[in-house]
């Protein structure tokens, strides 16, 4: 059964067009509930974009509409859980749970795979976005994916913007999901649909928790190589591992992440880790060369 999907009453159709002209760039961020086209227009979602295995995922219907397909072309198969997007030349379809996508009928392999999270399609924005036909840069200080057009990443000084998050100060103890504890005097805000928490400080560590019970992945770390406190992320990352692991078993994780982030080498050689301590298993893994990454299942979700 092919469907169009449902409209959210805050979606917006952009006219990604200028005088004949494709717009110069369209701005996510992670957390965040609105994009900007064109580092002027803001534009509002329900649900804001994620990072879920080193990939920004937002869910299909902003996402097509932020790169200006309009609603009659993004469709739904519920039967083969396909979601299909076409703009001019371009049609691109994915599959809830396959890495392999199709672009013009010709198949690529993305190293991610859609997810369905609360009955909402969330795609993979890079591959999504080169799928139809634009540049995609990451930029993992500021949280943000530019999508643009031509050959040069254009400057972008207008940000997605988030409510400001209620403080958590020093020396609070706060449970977050199945037993784990936030850090100390790390903001957190709460998602308004209630399945994720993030946790962030501008250039510091960067935590996603996943409330849905329906995730495998308990919470992800990000540390940055810039970061400006890059000791202190490590430190708070060891200190939450150690809720649930002995010293030897955070060593084994956090050892090799260690000197990759602090002497910045062997950064690309960083490839995937993983390991089972408890009945739960850690993932790690280099993030675009600018950090690393650290996903932590539920006990008892291998995956």
């Amino acid at each position: 059964l092919t469907m169009m999907l449902a409209i959210p009453a805050t979606a917006h159709q952009v006219d990604v067009y200028e005088e004949g002209e494709l717009v110069k760039s369209v701005v996510f961020k992670v957390g965040v509930k609105e994009y900007v086209v064109n580092d002027t227009e803001r534009h509002p979602m329900d649900a804001a974009p994620f990072i879920y295995n080193g990939r920004t995922f937002v869910p299909v219907r902003f996402l097509g509409n932020a790169l200006g397909v309009p609603n009659e072309q993004i469709e739904w198969d519920e039967t083969t859980k396909t979601a299909t997007l076409t703009r001019g030349q371009y049609t691109i379809a994915l599959t809830i749970g396959s890495k392999t996508a199709l672009r013009n009928g010709v198949e690529y392999h993305m190293d991610v795979s859609p997810q369905l999270t609360d009955g909402r399609i969330q795609l993979p924005a890079r591959f999504v976005a080169e799928g139809l036909g634009y540049n995609v840069a990451w930029c993992g200080e500021r949280q943000i994916v530019i999508v643009y057009t031509g050959d040069v990443v254009p400057e972008v000084t207008k940000l997605p913007e988030a409510e400001l998050p209620a403080p958590v100060f020093e020396g609070d103890t706060v449970e977050i999901i199945d037993g784990w504890v936030l850090p100390d005097g790390i903001p957190i805000s709460l998602d308004r649909e209630g399945y994720r928490i993030y946790i962030s400080a501008y250039g510091e560590l960067f935590m996603i928790y996943y409330t849905n019970p329906d995730m495998p992945v308990a919470f992800v770390m990000t540390i940055f190589f810039e970061s400006n406190t890059l000791e202190q992320d490590i430190a708070k990352a060891r200190k939450i591992l150690a809720q649930r692991f002995s010293d030897s078993q955070v060593d084994q994780i956090m050892d090799r992440l260690e000197y990759a982030l602090i002497t910045k080498r062997d950064v690309r050689g960083l490839g995937r880790e993983t390991v089972v301590f408890n009945n739960i298993r850690v993932d790690t893994e280099n993030v675009n060369d600018e950090g690393v990454l650290i996903a932590v299942s539920r006990e008892g979700r291998l995956y």
